[in-house]
């Protein structure tokens, strides 16, 4: 058998060459169009119904009649879905005071979101593709709030996974592992450095206990009862659980890193705790710092040893 001449070789060289240009060439196209075809989506302002928004996974299950969100004669909501149309999770929908929401969109509508190059994972740059600017601002018609698929991946049959990650990169659905759900919270519950935002840190008795999020909050509803969740069962046997405490939430006497308490209006005079920075105005937080021991002089006046009015 003949060996292939040194002409040959050459040649064989030069066409593996261009074979890997125009793999990677095509590699590169395909990203841009995903990136371009997400942004021209995102950038519809045309009024249509949230129902036939397809980029929500949950708004698809609406539409095909998964939930109601507001049967006649429901209390509690048993499925997955209810509980998420009836949390806050389902309108996070917000504007900046500039007029725009591209910021915003990071944890308020993450669908929507469109990192800078700066911000994208180390595997999406090895591409080299630019990735232009989102739209300033995203019509109420076009959000998609906090949808199942942030927090679950979707198969192509459209069945949402059980297993908790978090969607990275909305534009070419690249999901990140977490190791739990408070990781998975942390996402968006920290780090924010926006104003009236505070982080939620969770310090004190619950983070001795190595609690995660949904071991207190309803992990779709989100809420949360210290009573209802079976950990804090008998609190009527217990002083300062009364009807004079009714309008007290449990964290306005139970914080213990010292933040300001006062009525929250929004909660109907409910009082809670404040935070805020230096110079900022208070606004109602709910301490994540929570201990055992409450400080009853923080609210009252001892007026005989153990007596407050």
């Amino acid at each position: 058998m003949m060996k292939p001449t040194n002409a040959r070789l050459k040649q064989l060289s030069q066409l593996s060459k261009i074979r890997d240009t125009i793999i990677a060439v095509l590699l590169v196209a395909a990203a841009v169009a995903i990136v371009a075809i997400y942004q021209i989506e995102a950038s519809n302002t045309e009024p249509v119904s949230i129902t036939k928004n397809t980029g929500g996974a949950a708004s698809q299950m609406v539409s095909q009649g998964g939930a109601t969100g507001d049967e006649e004669g429901a209390t509690v909501p048993d499925t997955p879905l209810d509980k998420w149309l009836a949390g806050r999770h389902s309108d996070t929908y917000v504007v900046a005071a500039d007029g725009t929401n591209s910021t915003c969109n990071q944890c308020h509508d993450p669908i929507n979101y469109v990192p800078s190059m700066e911000d994208m994972p180390a595997s999406c740059t090895v591409c080299k593709f630019e990735i232009k600017p989102p739209p300033p601002l995203i019509e109420p018609a076009n959000a998609h709030s906090v949808d199942c698929k942030v927090c679950h991946q979707v198969d192509r049959s459209g069945t949402v996974q059980a297993d908790v990650s978090w969607l990275e990169v909305a534009a070419i659905e690249q999901y990140a592992k977490v190791s739990s759900t408070s990781q998975l919270c942390q996402n968006c519950h920290s780090g924010a450095e926006v104003e009236a935002h505070a982080d939620i840190v969770v310090s004190g008795a619950h983070a001795s206990a190595d609690l995660t999020c949904t071991d207190c909050h309803d992990s779709h509803a989100l809420t949360a009862s210290c009573g209802a969740s079976g950990c804090h069962e008998t609190l009527e046997e217990t002083p300062g659980h009364d009807t004079d405490h009714a309008k007290v939430h449990c964290v306005a006497c139970h914080d213990a890193s010292g933040m300001e308490v006062g009525p929250d209006d929004a909660r109907d005079g409910q009082w809670v705790t404040f935070a805020g920075g230096e110079g900022e105005e208070p606004f109602p937080h709910l301490s994540h710092a929570l201990a055992r021991e409450v400080q009853c002089d923080r609210c009252h006046v001892e007026v005989l040893p153990g007596m407050y009015k």
